[in-house]
């Protein structure tokens, strides 16, 4: 391929920008590719870059004749996400810090671009943010949804099943619904092929939006359907087939069968390509304020590209040295909470939670005198290092070797009105044994506040560095007894305590 001078200059600045985040931002893009190493859901992100580069490959006539120079305003976008980063590092959001990386990149290239190139690679430099591993939040409602639909098929072909949360029984076997039949790597691969067909089947902007919509809502029906199938076929064959390893073997021909049907009938409205390359339509007085081809201020502008570049870990660095001091890795706890509250012995409930790489976590039981027993259990990250955070998915309340023991049957969230004090918003959970069910609250602490939505407490924790407040950040859990018949009974005694305990907190 035959390059202009200016575009062999344009491609080296582009290498420039891409070697100064890769240096700078090296733990950032190593944990990105390192989750693409070990999980097959975000495997897809070894080919995104070169997918982005054929894109331009495929469609370079349609660049060249365009004039690169450089571009003053990206490095405000490119501050912008620098900032976001910021955040996401001192909160430990590793997806935060991969978005900002990646969206760092895509404003530097397009402030060694140009705007009027950068405008016309939109798409192959958008499709860069495919790399970053996200979507894991999808995860619970995909789950639900998953559950939901199968139950609801197998009861309308006539197959008596009873549901308890994400575990369903039928008369010749049980299933459960974990994190790997939510579909979600089926949902992250139909999107970003959608996108890529989108892009490249057609021109007209309504069809690519509707062709993306319909490649995110089909592969979530389709593993509803695939789960049902799977189970229909374990019950027709006595436990025999598909209850191991073949039915993720099913799912994936399931899924390449309705892909195909998808993309297929996606070709029936597929848009003819141009005949010929776009013009330039930028003006020579735009060309010459890019600087004719990197003449003028050449030096002035790399240096502040790589200062914007730089300045964030710098940042992240002093907030961490000089303005974060340990944090407080526990409350204490008195022998008693209000006059009500005294401290009990262990009940052998035969479960309590646990916090995976948790700097200190303590288990506290009280009684009311009348019976009623509460388990308190807090647990602390200290200052939290990446992987070791006080909001983390991989904090499950039941873990892989209670599975069979323990189920989790329910989950809602739940506003806690208390009198004297603020209402607590909290995750209500309802675990089962053979043995009882125990009622499970669970929130964050963060200084003062308290909140069981995880992105506030990541904003509540940004916050408290920023500000220097060293107060403690627990992860707050509340567990009792509860008779099926009686929930009631177990959340008055739950909302009894927590109102009793923040008044001794003085909140």
């Amino acid at each position: 391929m035959n390059l202009p001078d200016c575009w062999k200059k344009a491609f080296g600045f582009v290498a420039l920008v891409a070697l100064a985040s890769g240096i700078v931002f090296f733990d950032t893009w190593s944990g990105m590719i390192k989750t693409w190493i070990r999980s097959e859901t975000f495997a897809h992100g070894f080919i995104i870059l070169p997918i982005s580069i054929w894109l331009v490959w495929d469609r370079w006539d349609s660049y060249r004749r365009l004039i690169p120079g450089f571009d003053w305003l990206p490095l405000v976008f490119v501050a912008l996400a620098g900032i976001v980063w910021l955040a996401g590092s001192l909160a430990n959001v590793l997806v935060v810090q991969e978005y900002a990386v990646v969206l760092m990149l895509i404003a530097g290239i397009w402030s060694v671009l140009g705007h009027n190139v950068a405008r016309r690679m939109m798409f192959p430099l958008g499709f860069l943010l495919f790399m970053v591993p996200a979507g894991k939040a999808l995860v619970p409602p995909l789950m639900e949804f998953t559950a939901t639909f199968t139950v609801d098929m197998l009861r309308w072909t006539g197959i008596p099943v009873y549901r308890e949360g994400m575990y369903f029984f039928l008369p010749t076997g049980s299933w459960s619904v974990v994190e790997a039949c939510s579909g979600l790597r089926y949902v992250i691969a139909s999107v970003t092929l959608g996108f890529l067909y989108a892009y490249l089947s057609y021109t007209k902007l309504w069809k690519r939006a509707l062709f993306v919509v319909i490649s995110f809502l089909v592969p979530i029906i389709a593993n509803g359907i695939r789960a049902y199938l799977i189970v229909l076929l374990g019950h027709l064959s006595g436990m025999t087939i598909a209850v191991g390893v073949d039915h993720l073997i099913y799912g994936w021909i399931f899924f390449g069968f309705v892909m195909a049907i998808l993309f297929y009938i996606g070709s029936l409205w597929r848009d003819p390509r141009p005949k010929r390359p776009l013009e330039d339509k930028g003006s020579p007085v735009s060309a010459q304020a890019a600087g004719s081809c990197y003449r003028d201020r050449l030096f002035a502008f790399v240096v502040a590209l790589l200062l914007v570049y730089a300045v964030w870990p710098a940042m992240a660095s002093w907030i961490r040295s000089h303005a974060m001091d340990e944090v407080p890795t526990m409350v204490q706890l008195s022998g008693r909470i209000g006059s009500h509250w005294r401290e009990a012995e262990d009940p052998k409930w035969g479960w309590v939670p646990r916090m995976n790489g948790a700097v200190s976590e303590a288990v506290h039981y009280f009684t009311d005198g009348k019976g009623g027993v509460v388990g308190l259990y807090l647990a602390s990250f200290g200052n939290e290092t990446q992987g070791v955070e006080l909001v983390n998915s991989e904090h499950p309340l039941v873990h892989k070797s209670e599975r069979d023991r323990w189920r989790r049957i329910a989950h809602q969230k739940k506003t806690i009105s208390l009198e004297g004090s603020s209402p607590v918003d909290a995750d209500e959970y309802v675990l089962r044994s053979y043995a009882r069910d125990l009622l499970v609250y669970k929130w964050y602490q963060v200084g003062d506040e308290n909140t069981a939505n995880p992105y506030l407490t990541k904003i509540l924790q940004v916050k408290k560095r920023f500000l220097g407040d060293h107060s403690p950040e627990l992860q707050v859990i509340l567990f009792t007894s509860a008779d099926p018949e009686r929930y009631r009974q177990a959340r008055e005694r739950i909302r009894r305590f927590i109102g009793d305990w923040l008044r001794l907190r003085g909140q």
